[in-house]
């Protein structure tokens, strides 16, 4: 009942606003374009401020680089979280379970991975940046970066997705496809702030809040931070719903001073929530809401008769009972910052970067009726912290800006977990190791040490060069801790699989990286650009497996991954020419060579086993932005890609020529709003649409691609905003923006993700023992559902 009356509250306040833009139509005209007008920030940046790109710094540069601005970012929806909002960029595509910020998601790159969804068969490790306005939030020693830490996109002041590794002055740790740079609302020079509520589908219920100081002094300040709670539109048909919630907060100071600025900021966030369970595409025998009984004398288990689990019987968006199976997911970021910008003269700046993170997660099984044995329940909790320091130095000469500096990161990384059953006769818990049980906690120390230079040179304004080279070192000391972290229950000592089995250890390795792009302005509208850039990275360290801890995989096998990438394209530029208006359009090939991979594959067991390959990726990007007329506001972004190992090896069998798993064809979404005066009212209407083409599948049962694929998709999305001017006390003229969001509004029924499976998760593979027939043990689909229409209510207060 509570949240019937919120919902229509929230949706009549915003249905309310729709009837006002049609009662105060007989205003003046001239009153609208000064309603229009007002921004919702109604200020400017603060100096030192990170800014976004602008069309000409885009058109300019000699790498792709696509600027996500909020119009695209609120695509997502008022709670769906950055990585979808990621999704809008050419290239890029998303696999999340759940339909808010509050769950993981994992995300491709033109095709390479980052991010951890819990997805089988993304066969790739964090090879893609992600930084929270300039500071990496990437694991540093795994590589992967948890789309939750970022659950609330009203805190993005914009995205840039950087194509390829980029600039050797920009990169980090693991740049090798690409980076997605995450810049947060920044200091302004007035005061001011922001105020927005949603409530939608599926109980999905939003805050946010910014509120800025302005200048005083020299000083600038903004405090930002948003909560959000939902339930899944998964059901299960005891009415367990897989609820989550998150919180996000953020500060930044700015003080700027005659030789330049310096900055503190900080941020925490934490998402945790249920998350539904893959389904069966087809009914199956062995797979009930129910689940299975408990191991017999033989240690045979049957399936509890029962509604049959699959989308073919219980429901397409069915989930177990909590009862049967649940499992509670929980990822958290502390991060503080400084930032020092010092003009030296007038042709040399200091730039300096120190920053501590610390990285939280928590997997929890807590329920398994599929697999009740000595490892049914499981508690992952591992942990990593880093302090970095980046400095560089910007010399500007009369042809040349030249970058030289490095950066020092000390992490230190924990793979803490266990699988454990807290019943007689193990009696194990999360902090015991029971007999049969599995377990790991080792300590991977890692320092990354980079230096690079980089020369900008220009010989006249319409060309670029920029070559650079940058070192990279990688040392790991390595430390088995499993049996100083946790109790063992009795008859566990010498009885239970130490997946931390490695013995300690040390290893370093470097790579040197070359690059160089150009950019040449054929026409004022025109320019040609291409690049080539080199690009190492540490492989995944940690998990179930891997380097260091598996005895297959002694530390002296360490090796970094590497990869090679050519882009060649063109940009257009213009600014007042008929109906092009900030028109910004290019196109551009892409080569990737992604080799010396480590591979991790978990199989049906739930062990890790290491692939070894290298991959290649060729592809297109397109973009296009432009305001045809000056309300009229149109974008669209497109990818057609090809990928494939050309090498791929995992258990001595080789599967060279295999598509790359999870990589679609073809991406390609458009939007088009337009800014409609009606009398003190600005109305906006606003429709996109989103495609992704068909995609081959990850065989579980083989733990190697496969050229089976899932069928492509589409999603339709409306949204309707008015903005209403309003007199607020002491603060004088303001808006009120009303804001109406229907996604998927055609209510298509899709899978976002599909697997082969080997017959694992629901513990079917071993049913083959109890000889029963007629039932697929393995080789059958399971799938992650879309999610189906939604409809948000909006109401935002600028002031």
């Amino acid at each position: 009942m509570r949240k019937a009356r919120h919902k229509s509250w929230l949706l009549g306040s915003v249905a309310m606003g729709a009837v006002l833009s049609l009662s105060m139509g007989h205003q003046a005209a001239a009153q609208a374009v000064n309603a229009g007008s007002v921004s919702a920030s109604g200020s400017n940046a603060a100096p030192g401020a990170t800014a976004a790109p602008t069309q000409t710094k885009v058109f300019k540069s000699g790498q792709t680089v696509r600027v996500l601005d909020k119009q695209l970012i609120q695509q997502a929806g008022p709670t769906g979280g950055i990585a979808r909002a990621l999704s809008y960029a050419p290239g890029v595509n998303i696999n999340t379970y759940g339909n808010t910020g509050s769950t993981k998601a994992t995300i491709t790159l033109n095709g390479v991975t980052q991010g951890w969804g819990g997805y089988s068969g993304y066969t790739q490790d964090g090879a893609v940046a992600v930084t929270f306005d300039g500071v990496p939030i990437a694991d540093v020693v795994t590589g992967l970066w948890q789309s939750p830490t970022v659950p609330q996109n009203d805190l993005i002041q914009n995205t840039n997705v950087i194509y390829g590794p980029g600039n050797p002055v920009d990169r980090w740790y693991n740049n090798i496809a690409g980076e997605f740079q995450l810049v947060p609302l920044q200091p302004t020079d007035k005061a001011g702030g922001d105020l927005n509520l949603s409530y939608g589908s599926y109980g999905q219920e939003n805050l946010s809040f910014d509120v800025r100081s302005g200048l005083y002094h020299g000083w600038s300040t903004i405090f930002a931070g948003g909560f959000g709670q939902a339930d899944s539109f998964r059901k299960a048909p005891d009415g367990f719903t897989n609820p989550s919630h998150n919180y996000a907060f953020y500060a930044k100071t700015i003080k700027t001073f005659s030789a330049g600025s310096f900055e503190l900021g900080g941020y925490i966030a934490q998402s945790r929530g249920y998350r539904a369970q893959v389904i069966p595409v087809s009914a199956n025998p062995l797979i009930t809401v129910n689940g299975q009984t408990a191991p017999n004398a033989a240690g045979l288990s049957f399936p509890v008769p029962g509604p049959l689990y699959s989308q073919q019987t219980s429901g397409y968006y069915s989930s177990l009972p909590y009862n049967t199976y649940s499992k509670y997911d929980g990822n958290q970021l502390y991060m503080v910052y400084g930032r020092e910008t010092i003009n030296l003269d007038d042709a040399s700046t200091l730039h300096n970067l120190t920053f501590f993170t610390r990285i939280d997660r928590l997997h929890s099984r807590l329920n398994d009726l599929f697999a009740q044995g000595p490892q049914v329940d499981e508690h992952n909790n591992p942990f990593t912290y880093s302090f970095g320091d980046k400095i560089d130095l910007t010399e500007q000469f009369a042809y040349n800006t030249v970058d030289i500096g490095g950066y020092y990161i000390h992490s230190v990384y924990n793979s803490r977990n266990n699988f454990y059953n807290p019943l007689a006769p193990y009696f194990g818990n999360p902090d015991v190791i029971n007999q049969n049980g599995k377990a790991r906690s080792s300590y991977f120390n890692q320092d990354n040490v980079s230096a690079f230079l980089q020369d900008d040179f220009s010989p006249v304004s319409i060309l670029h060069i920029t070559p650079g080279i940058r070192v990279e070192q990688f040392s790991v000391n390595y430390s088995p801790e499993t049996l100083q972290d946790f109790n063992l229950a009795p008859g566990a000592a010498g009885n239970f699989k130490n997946q931390s089995a490695g013995p300690a250890a040390h290893q370093s390795r470097t790579g040197l990286a070359p690059s160089i792009d150009a950019n040449l302005q054929v026409l004022p509208q025109l320019a040609l650009y291409g690049s080539y850039s080199e690009e190492w990275k540490s492989p995944q360290l940690g998990g179930g497996g891997g380097f260091f801890q598996s005895t297959h995989q002694p530390g002296s096998g360490y090796q970094l991954e590497f990869g090679q990438e050519y882009q060649i394209g063109f940009k257009g530029h213009i600014d007042h020419f008929g109906v092009f208006n900030h028109l910004l359009f290019g196109a551009n090939y892409y080569h990737l060579r992604y080799s010396k991979q480590s591979i991790p594959v978990t199989n049906a067991f739930g062990n890790t086993v290491i692939a070894s390959g290298t991959s290649e990726y060729n592809g297109v990007n397109m973009f296009v932005d432009d305001n045809p007329v000056y309300n009229l506001h149109v974008s669209a972004n497109a990818n057609f890609e090809s990928a494939k190992y050309t090498s791929y090896n995992v258990n001595g069998n080789d599967y060279s020529g295999s598509p790359v798993s999870y990589v679609p064809q073809t991406l390609v979404n458009a939007s088009v709003y337009y800014d409609i005066p009606v009398g003190q009212l600005l109305i906006t209407p606003k429709a996109w649409v989103q495609y992704t083409g068909t995609q081959s599948i990850f065989n579980d049962v083989t733990s190697a691609p496969s050229r089976q694929k899932m069928p492509s998709f589409s999603t339709f999305n409306l949204s309707l905003k008015t903005t209403v001017p309003v007199d607020l006390p002491y603060a004088g003229d303001k808006t009120v923006d009303f804001t109406l969001t229907a996604l998927n509004v055609l209510n298509n029924k899709y899978e976002s993700y599909e697997v082969n499976s080997a017959g694992g998760y629901f513990n079917t593979a071993a049913q083959s023992a109890t000889g029963q027939t007629n039932a697929p043990y393995a080789n059958y689909l399971m799938a992650y559902p879309g999610a189906p229409f939604s409809i948000f209510g909006t109401v935002s207060v600028h002031f």
